[in-house]
């Protein structure tokens, strides 16, 4: 029994890139244009500071989050990219900002990005921002519970109302998402078609 329960943890460690991770090669770039090389965990959205081990020996130092640019890892013939982005406080009433880690998914004139945040009494939190390149914030689009077997997006009207504010120069898309034609999943293919377009 206890090789089974070793093995069940084991594959869920595994199966899972957002559970148990290691730290992986990175470079960080920070704000002066220095490069700094070595190993870190993938940012969760909240973090403050990063902690990078430095190929030479055990070295690690610790990084406030507000001085780096962005971190690269490689990631077969391409690169992870995870950026330090200003986004409105949600449910502030449009007062104040926070910085969250954010990974580029698609980069153009809208770009689309993914956070997680692991919960520590409650389940973790995968969300998705979007930002126009003439935009100095992300802007929230939805999100969803991860832990156990539970599942569940955002409200299908909290999404629908962020695609109608943020792709309002594309009335197809809205009436799309409106319509149930374009759902939560279907994010990636709203952001390149909305690229295709301006």
């Amino acid at each position: 029994m206890n090789g089974l329960f070793t093995s069940l943890i084991a594959f869920l460690l595994l199966s899972n890139p957002l559970m148990g991770q290691l730290a992986v090669p990175c470079q960080v770039l920070l704000n002066d244009g220095t490069c700094v090389r070595g190993e870190t965990e993938f940012p969760q959205m909240f973090e403050k500071k990063l902690l990078l081990f430095l190929p030479e020996g055990n070295d690690k130092m610790k990084i406030e989050s507000q001085t780096i640019r962005e971190i690269l890892f490689p990631n077969g013939n391409d690169t992870l990219v995870y950026k330090f982005l200003i986004a409105p406080k949600r449910f502030s009433n449009g007062k104040g900002t926070r910085r969250l880690w954010l990974r580029e998914d698609i980069s153009g004139n809208m770009s689309l990005y993914y956070g997680f945040n692991e919960g520590k009494n409650a389940p973790g939190v995968e969300a998705w921002y979007c930002k126009k390149s003439k935009d100095s914030v992300v802007y929230f689009l939805t999100m969803k519970y991860v832990g156990g077997a539970v599942v569940t997006f955002g409200t299908k009207k909290t999404f629908r109302k962020n695609i109608s504010v943020y792709f309002k120069d594309s009335p197809d898309l809205v009436i799309a998402v409106e319509k149930d034609e374009l759902t939560y999943t279907d994010l990636p293919e709203i952001v390149d078609k909305y690229n295709s377009r301006h």
